[in-house]
């Protein structure tokens, strides 16, 4: 079954919130980026596999952009900053 875009509203920080025909109760968000990469826009419509793996990337964006805001938030050397990212990627 499609998902058919019903619905783009710009929220803060280059966030946009997207509500779809499979769930009108939820708006996903997604990172701006998402948007013009997948040409997303209102009446679009994307297999539902293929629009589980746009809201998973668009969520792994979202969550390393504001990890990298929280990092900024204090003065720290290179040498600090690699240490802090470098466990996040690390294989679990």
């Amino acid at each position: 079954m499609d998902v058919t875009v019903t619905g783009i509203e710009r929220k803060a920080r280059g966030v946009v919130a997207v509500t779809t025909s499979d769930d009108d109760t939820r708006a996903n968000l997604l990172p701006l980026e998402a948007l013009i990469l997948h040409r997303i826009h209102s009446g679009a419509s994307f297999p539902a596999d293929e629009w589980e793996e746009i809201r998973a990337n668009g969520a792994i964006l979202l969550a390393t952009r504001e990890g990298l805001e929280l990092l900024s938030r204090k003065q720290r050397t290179e040498q600090e900053l690699r240490d802090a990212l470098a466990g996040d990627f690390l294989p679990a």
